[in-house]
């Protein structure tokens, strides 16, 4: 292997923003690599963690490179050619899950703790008998790791502490009927959803175990608090993927949400929303709501529980807002109405953000306005026209000082909160054949707008090597996203030759601030939470730059 370390300042320059100005992705000067690795065999995989080294896979090793210079800090050779999804980092910590299996790696544990700093294995999960993880949480607020994983024929849960490895308490209860990838079928459209599990109380846990089961959970012994199944609403889920997947769509469905009363808890449901009692699990309302489709937000408010629902194939680009009554499940009111335009029946918007609620209203951006509804009544105020270059779209809506910023996949505009007039903009151009322009790696607020991130053959999700594991690894990266808030990155032309990069911008003001060249239309790149974007300039090379 030989290692190649290029050390070079990081310059650009910010433009001042004035009246209504267009800044073009151009008008920053191009930022070189702060070092490149180039190894002697292809690289399969790659991913950055939130505290620790940069990782990266090959068909004989798993290594660990400095971020801050390039250079191996370690490696650890499992015998066989490892996936992205091998290493499960852990929000907030150095630490991650290692999963290799006994067969595949017979001189390493099955499953161990690794700190990704030094590549110490903390501890090995031999003792518990498991094999492989099937999704670990960290309790927060605490250095407790809740492990689920495989066991034999099985599944089995236990509670570790993260920096020893030491189980607290184990539950092979916990794992026995957990599903981490409930799967539906519309047509030729394979749907993967996925949802954390979710603490309602400091020391218990709720979890959406299958299709139609939850499980309270008590994390300071372990002990069931209750178990509750139902039967499945209406059209009934898919057992399984086929043989042969034309497209696939993978989808985090809302979080759970407690009521204000503190009594209940809402959660997706299949295709619906349910409301649940935290004391016993049993079902509040009588009727689920028919939502014909899946719960990508939910926020409860004084008028009712506010749904945003994307379509029953997982396409963001048929999406609807609902607000329920809290006592009964039943319709208060729903946008966008239906109606005919032409003889054709709208009953979704084709676009649309992710919702913010401010006192007696809802703000959302859909089909090119900036919209107010009137939470109690349902009235509908358009706030302003978004203006678009390109008849790009609405992807997220984020609150800013000067009132409300909405990023598209190729543009961004700041709206006045008094009168909705736009005082900030900004737009790329996308490269040729991309279709995707919005850097979905860039921060929470993107991926929370979008719901859902197709992977399938004709839809690229993001530049990266492994979506799946990708999208997990930046939801579970709360920390990241924090960080990476101020700005938002677009995949762009950029650079005087109008070459394929990566440009980003502060959405608090609309001001570029710094690009980088990659020259490929489709670059496999990730981005760390301190600004770094790791880009795979060839099968055995990683270039790193800094904005």
């Amino acid at each position: 292997m030989r290692a190649t370390v290029c050390l070079r300042n990081t310059v650009w320059s910010l433009l001042v923003v004035l009246t209504l100005p267009t800044l073009e992705p151009g008008s920053l000067a191009a930022t070189p690599p702060i070092w490149t690795l180039q190894l002697d065999r292809r690289i399969d995989w790659f991913k950055a963690s939130p505290s620790g080294n940069f990782l990266v896979g090959t068909d004989q090793e798993i290594l660990g490179v400095a971020p801050d210079s390039g250079t191996v800090a370690w490696r650890i050779r499992p015998g066989r050619k490892s996936s992205a999804a091998d290493v499960e980092l852990l929000a907030g910590t150095p630490f991650a899950v290692l999963g290799l299996g006994k067969h595949d790696a017979p001189e390493l544990p099955s499953l161990s703790l690794l700190d990704v700093r030094d590549g110490r294995m903390i501890c090995n999960a031999d003792s518990l008998g498991v094999l492989r993880s099937v999704g670990s949480f960290r309790i927060p607020g605490t250095e407790r790791l809740l492990l689920r994983a495989t066991a034999g024929k099985g599944q089995t849960g236990a509670l570790l502490d993260i920096s020893t490895g030491r189980p607290i308490w184990i539950n092979r209860q916990l794992g026995q009927e957990f599903e981490p990838v409930l799967f539906d079928q519309v047509d030729d459209v394979v749907i993967g959803l996925y949802q954390k599990p979710f603490m309602d109380t400091d020391s218990t846990m709720i979890f959406h175990m299958s299709k139609t089961r939850f499980e309270k959970y008590n994390m300071t012994t372990g002990d069931l608090v209750w178990d509750s199944k139902y039967p499945e609403p209406r059209r009934s889920f898919w057992e399984g993927p086929p043989e042969e997947e034309k497209h696939r769509v993978q989808l985090w469905i809302a979080p759970m949400v407690v009521s204000a009363s503190g009594y209940r808890f809402y959660s997706p449901y299949l295709k619906t929303v349910a409301c649940f009692s935290l004391a016993t699990g049993n079902r509040v309302w009588g009727e689920e709501p028919k939502l014909d489709g899946y719960a990508v937000q939910m926020e409860e408010t004084p008028a009712g529980l506010l749904v945003r629902a994307i379509g029953p194939k997982g396409n963001p680009d048929d999406q609807k807002l609902r607000l329920l009554d809290r006592e009964t499940g039943a319709t208060l009111w729903e946008k966008p109405k239906r109606k005919k335009i032409l003889g054709l029946s709208m009953e979704h918007w084709s676009a649309a953000t992710n919702f913010l609620v401010e006192k007696d209203r809802v703000v959302i951006a859909a089909d090119g306005k900036l919209l107010a509804i009137d939470l109690n009544t349902g009235n509908e105020r358009t706030l302003a026209k978004l203006e678009f270059r390109d008849e790009d779209d609405a992807k997220s809506l984020v609150r800013v000082a000067d009132g409300y910023c909405v990023i598209g996949s190729s543009n961004l505009g700041i709206y006045a909160l008094e009168d909705g007039r736009r005082t900030k903009s900004y737009s790329c151009e996308t490269p040729d054949n991309f279709g995707l322009g919005l850097a979905l790696l860039a921060g929470s607020a993107a991926l929370w707008a979008i719901g859902s991130v197709n992977v399938g053959d004709d839809v690229t999700m993001s530049a990266s090597i492994n979506p799946v594991a990708v999208v997990s690894d930046v939801m579970k990266d709360l920390s990241a996203s924090r960080q990476r808030e101020s700005y938002v990155y677009f995949l762009a032309k950029v650079g005087e030759e109008k070459k394929p990069g990566i440009a980003r911008v502060r959405y608090e003001t609309g001001e570029g601030a710094g690009e980088i060249v990659l020259d490929e239309k489709k670059p496999e790149y990730a981005l760390d939470s301190s600004g770094r974007l790791y880009f795979r300039h060839d099968s055995k090379t990683i270039q790193c730059y800094r904005f």
